[in-house]
């Protein structure tokens, strides 16, 4: 039985002067994961089945690809860990896995044992308003 896994690819798009990094995150069947993240991704931008082969060659034998005047290229294949959030109590403990370059914004609406001095010291309004306390995390 062929079992898969998550698999998360990360890219460079270069595009002229301007670099882009794109990912995306597939299931691969086990073995040979760099060379199905190489298909996935030509499956993405093109559509003829001999492009996709020549695009797959390409990547295998140079790490590079020309797709419609724009370069992929620094292709990194790694399994994709989800983002996982640890609450206790009501409390957020851990976020493991966040991604390089990644930052993520918790919200807390749980502010109504705070005194008012608190409110105006630790809480912002969100995009609607309210207010509510932030933390930020990330990698670091």
């Amino acid at each position: 039985m062929n079992q898969t896994k998550p698999m998360q690819v990360q890219y460079t798009i270069v595009d002229g002067e301007h670099e882009y990094l794109d990912s995306f995150v597939f299931n691969a069947k086990s073995g040979n994961e760099r060379e199905q993240a190489f298909r996935e991704l030509a499956e993405f931008y093109v559509y003829d089945e001999e492009d996709k082969q020549e695009i797959i060659a390409s990547l295998q034998s140079e790490g590079i690809a020309m797709i419609g005047g724009r370069a992929i290229k620094k292709i990194f294949v790694q399994e994709f860990e989800p983002i996982t959030v640890i609450v206790r109590g009501g409390v957020i403990q851990d976020i493991q896995h966040i991604p390089d370059g990644i930052t993520i914004r918790v919200r807390d609406y749980d502010i109504d044992n705070l005194t008012e001095e608190e409110l105006l010291k630790e809480t912002e309004p969100d995009d609607e308003g309210n207010p509510c306390v932030v933390a930020i995390w990330n990698n670091q």
